[in-house]
């Protein structure tokens, strides 16, 4: 019979060989950057199929009657993505990013079938103003919210052009299959238990995370992606609203909106200080879209993980910004308007990032 050190290092084993695998078959090295750079155009502007579907979608998105969210926008094709269509709830036009994995497609419901291997899929924001921040002194203020803090006000109007805005937090199959390594600490390779409630072990649909912003801001570089700033980040979380949350002013407004630290976590594992007073069935972050989109079409600006933005924290810092609440903390720190700092390099289990782009002229 083996020993169980035996055993033991054949798992090992295992792992490493698994590891190396993957690092072996992802990542973007010289001849994938050009395969890629020979084919992109073909597969996302002028071949006839992605010829065809820019057409359609130019012309939705320019029709002040079909889509008046953007007041007749003259979008060019944008090299590199493909047309998706317009989600059903919230009558946004949705991009594939080809650089990222393969396109995302619609089920019957109109909603996104994802894969393991889908690509980012980012919204078309309309352009607007919108009330940025929030303030707890006034009531019938703008962005009235108890739980706000003094480096969130006091709330300003800000003025953005339209811009894409990505529907979920990047996966941990989209960092894979351009780097080559997956950072997260819940790695489905190296973390064996199921964490919900539905006894459904990981994978890659869930976010990356343990990327700190040099990390993202390198890689997303690469692929000619952002971070958002973070106004965009409030703009496309808020989508049209001024409450705490998307969804309401209710903390209870939350359930089936976001994954947050509580009762089931507590109940099986989770070691937070704060927790609601519900179950999502979740124990750590969830796969991606698992909970409500908000009027935009935006999955998970509510709880999931930290998400990274552009934006120094104050002058004479090197502090960044992260928006949104992590799976293992409470409500006040996932509001639309919670902004928190931490230092460049830093890593954590429930920071992750949503990728922005600029529309390309």
């Amino acid at each position: 019979m083996p020993k169980p050190s035996d055993l033991l290092q054949g798992t090992l084993d295992l792992l490493i060989l698994k590891t190396l695998s993957r690092e072996a078959l992802h990542g973007w090295g010289i001849a994938k950057r050009a395969e890629f750079a020979r084919t992109i155009a073909e597969r996302s502007v002028s071949g006839r199929e992605a010829a065809s579907k820019w057409a359609e979608a130019r012309a939705s998105i320019g029709n002040r009657t079909e889509c008046s969210a953007y007041g007749g926008l003259s979008l060019s094709p944008q090299l590199g993505y493909l047309p998706i269509g317009r989600d059903p709830n919230s009558g946004l036009w949705e991009f594939s990013h080809l650089q990222t994995g393969e396109p995302a497609e619609r089920g019957a419901d109109g909603k996104l079938i994802l894969k393991e291997s889908t690509g980012l899929v980012f919204v078309l924001l309309p352009g607007g103003t919108f009330t940025m921040g929030a303030q707890k002194g006034h009531p019938e203020g703008p962005n009235y919210d108890p739980d706000s803090e003094p480096d969130e006000g006091p709330p300003r109007e800000v003025k953005l052009s339209p811009f894409f805005l990505s529907k979920y937090e990047m996966t941990q199959g989209q960092w894979l299959r351009f780097t080559g390594t997956n950072p997260s600490r819940y790695d489905p390779l190296m973390y064996f238990n199921s964490w919900n409630a539905k006894g459904e072990p990981g994978d890659l649909i869930h976010p990356v995370e343990q990327v700190s912003w040099d990390d993202c801001t390198a890689m997303l570089e690469r692929l000619g992606l952002r971070l958002p700033r973070e106004a965009q980040w409030e703009y496309g979380a808020r989508a049209g609203t001024t409450t705490a949350w998307w969804c309401g002013n209710e903390v209870e407004s939350i359930i089936g909106a976001g994954n947050l630290a509580d009762r089931y976590a507590r109940e099986n594992g989770g070691d937070w200080p704060n927790w609601e007073d519900w179950s999502d069935g979740n124990t750590s972050h969830a796969r991606v879209g698992s909970f409500l989109p908000n009027a935009f079409g935006l999955h998970d600006v509510i709880g999931n993980v930290m998400e990274w933005c552009q934006d120094l924290y104050s002058l004479g810092t090197s502090d960044r910004v992260h928006r949104d609440g992590p799976f293992n903390q409470h409500h006040c720190a996932a509001r639309s308007a919670s902004r928190e700092t931490l230092q460049p390099e830093y890593r954590d289990a429930g920071l992750g990032l949503r990728p922005a782009r600029a529309i390309t002229p």
